[in-house]
């Protein structure tokens, strides 16, 4: 049985849908929106509030001033009528979009910039989304799902994120599994490190705990568009980054046996 497998889609449907054929299986790590594109400035964000704004508050993240940055975005936020409540019904159309064009059975959960409640009822017959987390028998592996991220250094507090001790509840409880799918990557910093951005983006410690207890054979994960590395291996674990899928369309493809 083979599994492919995508991350932080961030607004790329119709490329992510012409990836897959009908007798696929996909599984998806998150971050489907595109909340704002750094690279052009694109996304929700740039339709409902000014590129003065946007463009103050990234120099304030890449400046390293987190608490200036939201300062500014806050105060940004409430001086726009239902701001969120705008950026949450464009979200309900892209969800409501992108599991539409799916062609295949596919495996779902939120990243730091989703909305989980509109991913959720956005699903459809080929969809299932994991809320928080779940274990599945596949082919002759067992492979498990946690939904989310624990709040990071310069994340701004979406619906997605979720606090450390959640995070670690929910790899507690998953118990051990094969094949580990999540959004973030654990805190190693050669794979929590964005050459891009020239910063440390945040891993899991409570990940890297799990890793090391359990050792499942494969961890998938997303979140870092330009990591220092993209694959490294601990113990017997072979952690891969699938990488950005909006920038590179990249699929990674895990084979679970018969």
């Amino acid at each position: 049985m083979r599994i492919k497998i995508a991350s932080d889609i961030h607004g790329a449907y119709d490329e992510l849908a012409a990836s897959f054929d009908a007798d696929d299986t996909a599984f998806l790590l998150g971050d489907f929106i595109n909340i704002l594109d750094y690279a052009d400035f694109s996304g929700i964000l740039a339709e409902l509030v000014p590129m003065e704004t946007i463009q103050a508050v990234v120099d304030l993240q890449q400046q390293g001033k987190k608490t200036e940055a939201k300062t500014l975005m806050n105060r940004t936020a409430a001086e726009i009528p239902d701001l969120f409540g705008q950026v949450a019904r464009i979200a309900d159309r892209c969800y409501g979009e992108v599991f539409e064009k799916m062609p295949c059975r596919a495996f779902v959960i939120n990243g730091n910039v989703d909305f989980p409640d509109l991913l959720e009822r956005n699903t459809n017959e080929r969809v299932t989304f994991i809320k928080e987390f779940q274990r599945f028998e596949m082919g002759d592996r067992s492979v498990g799902f946690v939904a989310g991220i624990p709040h990071m250094p310069f994340s701004f507090g979406m619906p997605g994120e979720t606090s450390l001790d959640e995070y670690a509840r929910r790899l507690a409880e998953l118990g051990p599994v094969d094949h580990l799918f999540v959004h973030p990557p654990p805190m190693i910093e050669e794979l929590a490190y964005d050459v891009k951005a020239k910063r440390n983006e945040g891993g899991s410690e409570a990940l890297l705990d799990y890793i090391k207890e359990y050792q499942p054979l494969t961890v998938h994960f997303g979140h870092i568009h330009q990591p220092q590395a993209t694959q490294m291996t601990l113990g017997r674990t072979h952690l891969i980054n699938v990488g950005c899928f909006r920038d590179r369309q990249s699929i990674a493809v895990l084979d679970l046996g018969e």
